[in-house]
């Protein structure tokens, strides 16, 4: 079975970025699906605890990994870093839609800033998003980090100009 529809080198090329972009749109998709199916599942009735299902949020994890093919833990990653790209980084999310991104990277970010709280994810997002296309993945992890830790320098900031400062005069005595 042969997919190509050029012979030249450089019409190959351009097929395989055409594909590599329509493989993030799926997985923009995906993400899109994921974070539907889990709120769903999240909101579903549970049965009553004579039955014996593990607790809901456990399987909506394994049930994604049945359907995406992958591990019980991969599946719960990817609702995990899923909802995070829906709630906290729209721009990274929106990059990805548009095949500037791969889902490893847009996982990537995701993954970087799990540390920070969600108005500090956006700030990132906003950040970092419009530098992403045509990142490696190393430089893409060291761009999202420093943001991360500007942003989290900038939210510490206040709270040090805020602590009570001692007088010059004021000497505690061991008395």
């Amino acid at each position: 079975m042969t997919y190509a529809r050029s012979t030249t080198p450089l019409g190959l090329l351009g097929q395989l970025e055409a594909l590599e972009r329509i493989k993030s749109a799926a997985a923009a998709a995906q993400v899109a699906v994921a974070t539907t199916f889990a709120d769903a599942a999240d909101n579903e009735r549970v049965p009553p605890p004579c039955h014996r299902t593990p607790p809901r949020a456990m399987s909506i994890g394994a049930e994604v990994a049945l359907a995406t093919l992958a591990s019980p833990h991969a599946g719960e990653q990817r609702v995990l870093l899923s909802r995070r790209l829906r709630d906290d980084l729209p721009l990274t999310l929106a990059a990805l839609r548009r095949g500037e991104l791969t889902e490893p990277r847009a996982f990537a970010v995701a993954r970087e800033v799990a540390h920070l709280d969600p108005a500090q994810r956006r700030q990132v997002d906003d950040d970092v998003a419009p530098r992403l296309a045509g990142l490696g993945d190393v430089r893409l992890r060291r761009v999202v980090r420093r943001s991360c830790l500007t942003v989290a320098a900038e939210a510490e900031a206040p709270a040090l100009h805020t602590c009570p400062r001692r007088s010059p005069g004021d000497h505690a005595s061991s008395r």
